[in-house]
């Protein structure tokens, strides 16, 4: 069973998105960001898409460390490399999703002739539109190493007979 650091799934994930609201104060206090990045590194885990790649995963809070096996592995260094990329754009849409659903998004803004507003539909439009294109971007990874890495094309998949 190979292992990973929460560390270098976070490390990854910041490599992807400038995630100012991160470095907040507020963040600080009670290790609340680190509450946050495990929350969401638990939910790219649990998405059904990229949970079905493990045969087995074992998590440990208390160590910030996991355990697992993939269903289909290329080698130790793709695996690993693989891994981090798709939690990382799984972290990725659990950051955003909060974004797209909050209240500032969602309530109808009011003003005077003097303020000038923007699109809030246009705005929301375009937040779901990046949210979805994260959430595609984690299938198409899924879908890619499975279409250029099977059993089929390695040899080792039975061929198919025609019962006579």
């Amino acid at each position: 069973m190979a292992s990973m650091t929460y560390e270098e799934v976070y490390s990854r994930f910041f490599t992807k998105v400038e995630a100012y609201d991160l470095l907040s104060e507020r963040m600080d206090i009670d290790n609340v960001r680190e509450e946050f990045m495990c929350n969401w590194l638990h939910s790219a885990i649990y998405n059904p898409y990229i949970r079905k790649q493990f045969s087995s995963i074992e998590m440990d809070d208390i160590e910030s460390s996991f355990e697992y096996t993939l269903r289909y592995s290329i080698d130790d260094s793709a695996d690993k490399d693989f891994i981090l990329e798709v939690l990382s754009y799984g972290m990725m849409f659990a950051w955003v999703e909060p974004k797209v659903n909050s209240i500032t998004n969602i309530a109808q803004t009011f003003g005077t002739s003097d303020e000038k507003f923007y699109s809030q539909a246009a705005h929301l439009s375009e937040l779901r539109a990046l949210r979805d294109d994260m959430d595609r971007k984690v299938r198409s990874l899924i879908r890619d190493r499975g279409y250029l890495n099977n059993a089929y094309l390695d040899g080792k998949a039975k061929s198919a007979t025609m019962r006579g």
